[in-house]
């Protein structure tokens, strides 16, 4: 079945899994530059070592500035052996279901996590009939108007 083009990602890059891969790695760390620092940072998967060092280099030239060391470290691990990765893609499923469905139900486990959240971007923007506003109104409140934590 045929997607229509506003539903598809198109492009050269696209084309090939690595390129996609650091292309998408560049925009997520584009959003966390201002928080990282010193960072030692980790993928889940079991990539070639040629791709990892690629990898590290490319976000290490694309974070790192003469005043500002943001990444420190790129590592590889399993995410069978480590829990924060794990705890990674969880959230990541629980922000993917809140777009499947307008249905409560798919938006709780989310809403657990909202407030952590610093930047949602969903693509191809008119997948599934959501429209950029809809996904945009979903933002977490802005720092100073975040709900406190329950004791």
């Amino acid at each position: 079945m045929n997607e229509p083009a506003s539903a598809t990602l198109s492009g050269e890059g696209f084309k090939y899994k690595g390129s996609f891969y650091k292309f998408t790695c560049g925009l997520v760390f584009e959003n966390a530059k201002p928080h990282l620092e010193k960072a030692t940072v980790v993928f889940d998967g079991t990539g070639s070592r040629q791709f990892k060092q690629e990898l590290e280099r490319y976000l290490k030239r694309k974070m790192n500035e003469e005043d500002a060391f943001r990444i420190h470290k790129v590592k590889v691990q399993d995410s069978g052996r480590n829990n924060l990765i794990q705890l990674a893609d969880m959230i990541c499923g629980a922000v993917a279901q809140s777009f499947k469905s307008p249905d409560a139900p798919h938006r709780r486990f989310r809403g657990m996590v909202a407030h952590r959240e610093l930047f949602c971007q969903f693509w191809p923007r008119d997948s599934n009939g959501w429209k950029k506003q809809e996904y945009e109104t979903r933002k977490a409140p802005p720092k100073g108007k975040r709900r406190k934590k329950r004791k």
